[in-house]
């Protein structure tokens, strides 16, 4: 998720993604995120789906 830009079109970027970690739990594939001003609420997003610990997060600033 990218929140940087302005317009960045939060309700749909949320959307679109609840739908990739509903497959990525599905079938327990790895997460790949990009995170730009949206740590918090991609960390919401992750905790809430309960998704597989492994993957990549591009561009991450936040803290462990």
């Amino acid at each position: 998720m990218d929140y940087f830009v302005t317009n960045a079109a939060i309700k749909q970027q949320q959307a679109l993604l609840i739908q990739q970690l509903q497959l990525v739990k599905q079938y327990d594939l790895p997460v790949i995120l990009h995170s730009r001003k949206s740590h918090d609420q991609l960390v919401a997003l992750l905790r809430r789906f309960d998704v597989p610990k492994k993957g990549v997060i591009h561009g991450f600033a936040g803290s462990l």
